[in-house]
């Protein structure tokens, strides 16, 4: 019949003899001796463990590699989404099919065949801004000293915001979809850009449009005494 023994160390072995008894009077132990091992304690919380580098829709997690053999590694990520990736044995795993400019939460363990790791390391990461595409610009002079400025603001965009480049008193427009400038010279260039942003933060803008440009008129006043 088997006898169990428990209370023991994970992770060590264990020699048994047997002899068989009557009364008080036994018979010799048993020869050889068994041997028999506890499962390997679990491992340790893995060290160094990060979520970066971060792109609009992936994170790159990684760590240390714990010691010990059969080491495997679960990473779960915990929120606002969950995923699991389950025994790894590499000690890096990128996460993708995320949402830009949003936080996630993750934990991870180590594990052998005594278990996985008792508290888990923890990390969290934010993926980047969703940069929307670079917006359209045109530019057409409603008088010798005014223009119009017409934009859009591209799908996930919040904002446009448009700069008159040249001449060098410059100025930003960052509401509507259209801008009247005057006030200016009769016979100037000038020049116009644009970028569409997702958030207030510059660093959620696209790149700069190609400048657009427009001449103004000049008006000469002549007397009809010329005019045939």
């Amino acid at each position: 019949m088997p006898i169990y023994d428990s209370g023991l160390e994970c992770g060590t072995s264990h020699n048994y003899e047997i002899c068989a008894c009557a009364g008080t009077k036994c018979s010799a132990y048993s020869s050889p001796s068994v041997s028999g091992s506890t499962l390997d304690c679990p491992p340790a919380t893995p060290t160094g463990f990060a979520c970066d580098t971060p792109t609009e829709t992936s994170l790159s997690c990684h760590w240390n590699a714990v010691s010990g053999s059969g080491i495997t590694y679960n990473l779960n990520r915990t929120s606002p989404t969950t995923q699991s990736y389950s025994s790894l044995t590499s000690t890096s795993q990128v996460d993708s099919s995320l949402t830009c400019n949003t936080t996630y939460n993750y934990s991870l363990t180590a594990c052998n065949v005594g278990g996985c790791s008792a508290v888990p390391a923890t990390a969290s990461a934010t993926t980047s801004y969703c940069i929307p595409a670079v917006p359209t610009i045109s530019v057409a002079d409603t008088s010798s000293t005014s223009t119009t400025v017409t934009y859009n603001i591209p799908s996930g965009a919040t904002r446009t915001v448009v700069e008159r480049i040249s001449p060098s008193n410059t100025w930003t427009q960052t509401s509507g979809t259209s801008f009247n400038d005057t006030g200016l010279t009769a016979g100037t260039q000038y020049c116009y850009r644009a970028k569409s942003c997702s958030t207030s933060d510059d660093a959620s803008c696209s790149a700069y449009s190609g400048s657009t440009c427009v001449t103004l008129c000049t008006v000469h006043n002549i007397s009809s005494s010329t005019l045939t």
